[in-house]
């Protein structure tokens, strides 16, 4: 029997980079919108939603994404060997049934997974990303994902408090 290796997925939320044409946001946000999608619909809204994803990142056009991987590049450094990875909900890449590909890939067999969202209430952290994880449990069914979420506030408050 071969040894777990193990694996951190940060998700974070994601945003379009600040030069993604407007045009192209404005007509994802509508076909994402309608309620009464046909097919070239669907297929539309999924070729505009890669290539928002796939949009060229730089620190200027997109500093979300550079916080989020300082975060990543911080947490690996506290995690020795276990591969630490992100993956965004919405609007850039990877999404995180393609990270969670990465991992496995890479050997994976254990993943803990984190949102950068701390507080409950909010419908990523509660319904889009279960969703997609349930989605990665059928794709990868002898990987043990663990959603580490919801934190516990107090923890969460004690880290903010530190920061004082």
């Amino acid at each position: 029997m071969s040894a777990e290796k193990r694996a951190v997925l940060l998700i974070a939320h994601g945003s379009p980079a600040r030069d993604v044409p407007r045009e192209l946001l404005r007509e994802m946000r509508l076909l994402n919108a309608k309620t009464d999608k046909s097919p070239a619909d669907v297929a539309r809204a999924q070729e505009l939603e890669q290539q928002v994803r796939q949009w060229p990142r730089t620190e200027d056009n997109d500093p979300y994404r550079t916080g989020t991987e300082r975060l990543v590049t911080e947490l690996r450094a506290l995690m020795g060997d276990v591969p630490v990875m992100a993956a965004y909900n919405e609007f850039c890449a990877p999404d995180i049934l393609a990270a969670m590909q990465e991992l496995v890939d890479a050997g994976a067999s254990h993943i803990d997974v984190f949102s950068t969202m701390m507080t409950p209430g909010g419908g990523h952290s509660e319904r889009d990303i279960p969703e997609a994880l349930a989605m990665c449990r059928v794709r990868f069914p002898s990987v043990e994902l663990k959603y580490r979420w919801p934190y516990q506030l107090d923890l969460v408050a004690q880290m903010i408090q530190a920061h004082l």
